[in-house]
């Protein structure tokens, strides 16, 4: 095995699902990413660089039975399939004592899902004039990796994205991936060739107030400054601003009440009003917090 550092490719966000005979489509795991480096010894690193092999002291070189030196590519889960929980995983991520941490190990076992293979025998398959494309390097990880009780092999679908979204979603997955077979990995990169397809989530929240509204709006709103209660205080969530039947502007307008500000953050004109609890659709939510494209639902 080489001494080089892998930057794992990250993906785009799509509008929806789709077919197509270019990609694969897999099940996307609620999990944490992770490349595990297989040699004479198991280093298992983060997305970010972050050293998870005593995290996760579970996982032993044994279970990843390869037949070479490799690099993999995947997701470490606490749970199976729809029943994985990042908020589980996330509780292992975090834990620092030894004896926390080899408990947590018995307690909340976490399962890797291998999905890509980066390096084979030294040999790096995503170099640029050496890359190979995704259907290669599926075939390369499927012959030389053997499933084990505590790594899997990410399951695919070719072609049928929309079949794939709906299955794996009816089951409780958080949506699918899809995936060009023919494009090489892009270390670092986030690239159109990976797709997230998510399902759409639907959560509660505070309106705790309006922006100016403009052109047809202008006699009502703009958006709503969504909140959520958080151990005991307001934290911003981001706004809402499309969704909203006639009707329901109407309905916001009668509900709300003046009230000083719940937030510690200035927004330019806002009229900041007396909590109302609202329901948002939304695909995701960013690193800190905001919802990504919310629709207002009622």
């Amino acid at each position: 095995m080489n001494n080089l550092v892998y930057q794992p490719m990250l993906a785009e966000l799509a509008p929806g699902a789709f077919d197509s005979g270019r990609h694969i489509f897999e099940p996307k795991w609620d999990g944490v990413r992770c490349l595990a480096y297989i040699g004479p010894s198991l280093r298992l690193v983060g997305r970010k660089g972050a050293d998870l092999t005593a995290v996760f002291p579970e996982l032993a070189l044994a279970d990843f039975r390869a037949r070479a030196h490799l690099v993999l590519d995947g997701e470490m889960i606490c749970g199976k399939g729809d029943r994985a929980s990042f908020a589980l995983v996330q509780q292992r991520i975090h834990k620092q004592d030894a004896f926390a941490v080899r408990l947590a190990s018995r307690l909340n076992s976490a399962i890797y899902m291998a999905f890509d293979i980066l390096e084979l025998e030294g040999a790096d398959l995503t170099s640029s004039g050496k890359a190979l494309p995704l259907w290669e390097r599926e075939k390369l990880l499927s012959a030389s990796l053997t499933p084990s009780a505590r790594v899997h092999l990410t399951p695919f679908l070719e072609g049928e994205g929309r079949a794939a979204f709906e299955a794996w979603s009816g089951l409780g997955y958080e949506g699918v991936m899809a995936k060009d077979l023919h494009a090489p990995y892009l270390q670092g990169k986030r690239s159109p060739a990976w797709q997230k397809i998510k399902v759409a989530r639907v959560g509660e929240f505070y309106a705790v107030a309006l922006t100016p509204g403009e052109g047809s709006r202008q006699a009502s709103f703009g958006a709503l400054v969504l909140a959520s209660l958080e151990g005991g205080a307001m934290v911003h969530r981001g706004e809402v601003g499309s969704g909203f039947s006639e009707a329901g502007l109407k309905t916001i307008l009668e509900q709300a009440r003046d009230a000083p500000a719940s937030l510690p953050i200035t927004i330019k004109g806002a009229r900041w009003i007396a909590p109302l609890k609202v329901r948002v659709k939304y695909l995701d939510e960013t690193e800190d917090g905001k919802l990504r494209f919310p629709v207002f639902v009622d």
